[in-house]
């Protein structure tokens, strides 16, 4: 008779299924087998019992192990109401055709738990609007971002456009087979090299200088870095900017694209949306986990700690790994407390879609695939590579189904709050994102 003792979330699982069990689906098996297989000499569905164990015999066996021990497992985790929160440590003592079969079980359980109901899991959540007030800082932001550039024989100083060619001498060596090249860029940006860019500032149009530049040794290029080179370069032309007006001109600099004012100012209003939610998303997200944390106090597997333990220490500097790794679960350290944290909105999410009947269709599915493939920048190789293994598409599915269910909680959870600023807004956010960094 088949058994499981639970002491906490540890479980002992005794499986005991007598051996008529196996043989019965076995006889099942070789019916159905006889009923597709031609053999000559003998009439359909008449082929002999032996025949059909020779030819199939382990392979048959194992099937039917398989089934049976998985349906029988199956049945007295179902009877228990019991989840395995990682794979069962395996130990057998008959797993054969003929004989009974004893299998013993070992490992932690998923916590079981009631949901909160939803009157005391109220999150405030606070009312941010895209106003006029914000797409009119919005457009004279872009208008700073996107001037109206006018050529000048003056001396080029910061808030300028400096445009150069220059070859390059890294170590006394030509750089880049001696090519000239080309850069532009507005003083006081440093999308140049810093040093560089500084003693540009001052020259004009047609200028021509050498400057020597000593690179930092953790310059990203290599061939540059800890290096000294110096640049001829030859101003070719220096540019001012002047306040641009709100007009076509101007709208198509900065979307790309010809929109007439009122689709612009659409456009906006779309952006900085986007911008609330997000944000939103993330202090609501943070606001949900703290609920969980004050609502809900169900044991954690040991094992589902330490793999997000490992997963994470992983990152770690060696020393801070090591560190990391002989934490303990009720440790107050920052770093623990953001695993308890992810790990019960985990649990809890996933008991919420199960209650809620919450699904990702294979749309869904496919739509978030393809997404995450296409940001990988090889989108076609990546998406064959992602595809091909079950477990990846298994593991995308339980991350959107997370993200879907923790997104219907908050909104089955939260009431408006007050209302907020779009700054105050940024600074809550950014201080959340620091604490998880």
């Amino acid at each position: 008779m088949s058994s499981l003792n639970k002491n906490g979330l540890k479980c002992t699982a005794q499986l005991d299924v007598s051996a008529d069990v196996a043989d019965k689906i076995r006889q099942q098996k070789i019916e159905e087998l006889k009923k597709n297989i031609q053999v000559p000499g003998y009439r359909p569905n008449k082929v002999p019992n032996s025949y059909i164990i020779k030819r199939f015999g382990d392979n048959l066996d194992k099937d039917v192990l398989e089934e049976v021990i998985n349906k029988s497992f199956g049945e007295l985790l179902a009877e228990h109401k019991v989840v395995p929160a990682h794979e069962p440590k395996e130990t057998v003592e008959s797993k054969e055709i003929g004989k009974p079969i004893k299998i013993t079980y070992e490992f932690e359980c998923l916590p079981q738990f009631k949901l909160v109901g939803k009157e005391d899991m109220q999150l405030e959540k606070p009312v941010v609007a895209a106003n006029d007030d914000l797409i009119e800082k919005e457009i004279e932001s872009l208008k700073k971002e996107f001037p109206v550039w006018a050529a000048t024989k003056d001396v080029a100083k910061e808030g300028d456009k400096i445009k150069i060619s220059y070859k390059c001498k890294v170590d006394d060596k030509p750089f880049n087979d001696d090519e000239l090249m080309k850069a532009e860029a507005v003083l006081g940006k440093e999308t140049l090299y810093p040093d560089l860019e500084k003693k540009l500032a001052g020259l004009k149009s047609g200028d021509v200088k050498k400057i020597d530049v000593k690179f930092q040794k953790d310059y990203p290029n290599p061939s540059l870095a800890d290096k000294q080179a110096e640049f001829d370069v030859t101003v070719t032309e220096v540019e001012k900017s002047s306040p641009t007006k709100l007009d076509e001109a101007f709208i198509e600099r900065a979307l790309g694209q010809k929109k007439t004012e009122e689709e612009f100012r659409t456009i906006i209003k779309e952006r900085i949306e986007k911008q609330i939610k997000d944000m939103l998303d993330v202090v609501m997200v943070e606001r949900l986990q703290d609920c969980i944390i004050e609502k809900y106090n169900f044991d954690l597997p040991e094992a589902l700690f330490k793999n997000e333990l490992e997963a994470r220490a992983g990152s770690k500097p060696d020393d801070e790994k090591e560190k990391m790794l002989a934490l303990k679960i009720d440790s107050k350290d920052k770093d623990i407390v953001d695993i308890v944290k992810a790990l019960r909105l985990g649990l809890v999410a996933a008991q919420y879609s199960e209650e809620n009947s919450i699904e990702i269709s294979e749309k869904e599915l496919a739509d978030f695939i393809v997404a995450f493939a296409s940001s990988s920048g090889q989108s076609e190789e990546f998406l064959r590579w992602f595809i091909e293994d079950e477990r990846r598409v298994m593991d995308a599915r339980n991350r959107l189904l997370h993200q879907k269910s923790v997104e219907h909680m908050i909104e089955a959870y939260s009431k408006d709050g007050k209302e907020m600023k779009m700054p105050a807004l940024e600074k809550l956010a950014k201080e959340i994102q620091s604490k998880e960094s």
